[in-house]
């Protein structure tokens, strides 16, 4: 599990920008400083646990970051955050092929 944690934080800081511009690109009259600052750090970790990591099925990661927002976020960030990581995830065959290019 410790290895887990720091290979998920490595990948997350390592990859932060894009991480941030695939947020960036699906909030819609939203300016990404606005969002919650635990909101942004779990989509981040979340986005890089869905690209970066093979061993953890993308629905789980969506799944935890949702149940953590619950537990420790604001009323709506749960919604928020499965909206925006849905669309992420709904485009991955996009994301794989355009990088394939």
């Amino acid at each position: 599990m410790e290895i887990f944690v720091k290979d998920l934080f490595y990948l997350s800081v390592k990859n932060k920008k894009w991480c941030e511009e695939k947020i960036i690109e699906r909030l819609n009259n939203w300016e990404f400083e606005r969002v919650a600052l635990l909101d942004r750090l779990l989509l981040i970790l979340a986005i890089s646990e869905i690209f970066f990591i093979d061993d953890v099925p993308p629905k789980v990661s969506i799944s935890e970051a949702i149940e953590i927002a619950k537990q420790y976020s604001t009323e709506e960030s749960p919604g928020f955050i499965n909206g925006v990581l849905d669309n992420i995830y709904k485009s991955i065959p996009n994301e794989v092929n355009s990088s394939k290019v």
